[in-house]
């Protein structure tokens, strides 16, 4: 299953989500997060890389706060995530096309 339909699906069922789940779903986006930067984004120059290494390094130092969010707080945060997810595949889509000059 994907990170994204895995998101989708916490979207609508955050309530099942125990502590446990909560912070192995963080694993799973901040994993996806750095397999694209990994993949998506290793052409480009570091400093335009930044915003993704710092989200990285955020969410996984923040790990145990995350997954002790309020629901809305929760919730708030996975369609952050999804949204992201879904302009990295834009980007991805983008980047992937010959230039033409």
């Amino acid at each position: 299953m994907s990170v994204k339909t895995e998101i989708h699906r916490a979207l609508y069922q955050v309530s099942f989500l125990d502590r446990i789940d909560r912070p192995a779903l963080i694993l799973r986006i901040v994993g996806e997060l750095q397999t694209r930067r990994d993949e998506t984004l290793s052409g480009l120059r570091p400093e335009k890389c930044f915003w993704i290494d710092t989200l990285i390094a955020a969410a996984s130092s923040a790990l145990v706060e995350i997954a002790a969010m309020e629901e809305i707080e929760y919730l708030r945060l996975l369609a952050e995530f999804e949204r992201l997810l879904e302009t990295l595949d834009v980007l991805e889509t983008n980047l992937d096309r010959p230039t033409i000059h």
